[in-house]
């Protein structure tokens, strides 16, 4: 698994409640490819059709060949996704960039990737124990 980049990516159908509170639900989508862009040099294109594997209902991966990738650029997935037969293709974007130190993780650690939406001025507290944070905060463009 050395040699493994995989970007994470969640599919959702957002049910809206005449109180206007919201429900997700993963779902699977009809279909979903994947493209890579370096986004540090100009969009220029790395991978134009990268591997998507679903790992769970609504959870997939794009594989991606890790050859192509270096620590000084930025790269964005447009994932392309089609809910269903006869819905328009809907492209959605995911920046990251590639770690410039290989993670270890001992036995009974846990790493995981945080989502937070915030739909008002507040406060977001973590602790983390014997480890490091690292964030990048992005704005929401639906």
């Amino acid at each position: 698994m050395a040699n493994l980049l995989h970007v994470y990516r969640r599919f959702y159908h957002v049910e809206i409640s005449s109180d206007g509170s919201s429900s997700y639900t993963l779902i699977q989508p009809y279909s979903l490819s994947a493209s890579v862009r370096n986004i540090s040099q100009g969009s220029a294109i790395v991978e134009t059709s990268a591997t998507t594997v679903n790992t769970t209902v609504g959870v997939y991966y794009a594989d991606l060949s890790v050859s192509l990738y270096n620590t000084d650029d930025i790269y964005e997935i447009d994932w392309q996704v089609e809910y269903t037969v006869s819905s328009p293709v809907r492209h959605l974007f995911t920046r990251f960039r590639f770690p410039g130190v290989s993670v270890s993780v001992p036995a009974g650690n846990v790493v995981r990737e945080l989502d937070i939406e915030v739909v008002a001025n507040a406060t977001i507290d973590a602790m983390i124990e014997r480890s490091t944070l690292e964030y990048n905060i992005e704005p929401h463009n639906p």
